[in-house]
């Protein structure tokens, strides 16, 4: 790794370390328990594992397909930005001990309705202060009647808060709809500290956005539109490994 550092002194380069990589290749992952992007790649049979997981640090994003049940307590769960692209272990703890700034989980079919309002109930208490996004899919559906009906919210007010939301610097991902798009969501507000979320439900997602920046520049709030098999799709985030 020194000679990492020193290459990208003497050339002008980021020194950030950005890993992809799989258990086929461990044996060829640099020496250093600090990383600032990792992205796990490969297939089943090619994950990494759990002891992996607890003997690395990732300062900033983190990309998993694990499949793999992780403690809540984990530091995982304190990575600034954690895409999981297969979530079929995510328990409503994970959500609640969740303290980066966002969160993906894809495929989370043991999150339900009621834990996305208990979510919510202990985002109002005010025990997370750095959340930023949380996005939540699944092969079921969440009741969004059930949900909205538990909280005081109400609809988008321009003199609040801007119709379209800076996704956070996190890894790239494909969305079907405008992920950026909030000027359908329903709007709560913290008493604690004044701070504003959004809540947008479909049938099978749930997302939440806190607005920390609640008038964003515009040019920082565009998704990257493009058609697949005659389907559109929107690109969100700026890391790519």
């Amino acid at each position: 790794m020194a000679l990492h550092h020193y290459i990208c002194d003497v050339f002008n380069l980021s020194s950030e370390i950005q890993i992809r990589c799989n258990s086929k290749y461990l044996s060829e992952f640099p020496d250093t328990r600090v990383v600032d992007n990792l992205e796990e790649h490969g297939r089943y049979g090619q994950l990494l594992s759990n002891e992996f997981y607890e003997s690395i640090q990732v300062k900033n994003c983190l990309g998993m397909y694990t499949d793999f049940f992780i403690h809540p307590e984990s530091h995982v769960f304190s990575v600034n930005h954690l895409l999981c692209k297969d979530s079929a272990w995510v328990r409503r703890e994970h959500l609640l001990q969740f303290r980066g700034r966002s969160a993906v989980f894809c495929q989370a079919d043991l999150i339900n309705t009621s834990d996305v309002i208990e979510f919510i109930d202990d985002w109002l208490n005010g025990s997370n202060t750095k959340l930023e996004l949380m996005l939540i899919s699944n092969n079921i559906s969440f009741n969004k009647k059930e949900i909205l009906e538990r909280f005081d919210v109400f609809p988008w007010d321009p003199k609040k808060r801007g119709g379209r939301f800076r996704w956070p610097p996190t890894l790239k991902k494909s969305i079907l709809t405008d992920p950026l798009d909030c000027t359908q969501g329903m709007d709560i507000e913290r008493e604690s500290d004044g701070m504003l979320a959004t809540l947008i439900i479909h049938d099978n997602e749930f997302r939440f956005y806190v607005w920390h920046e609640r008038f964003p520049d515009p040019s920082t709030t565009r998704a990257i539109l493009y058609k697949i098999m005659g389907c559109n799709m929107f690109y969100v985030g700026s890391v790519s490994l």
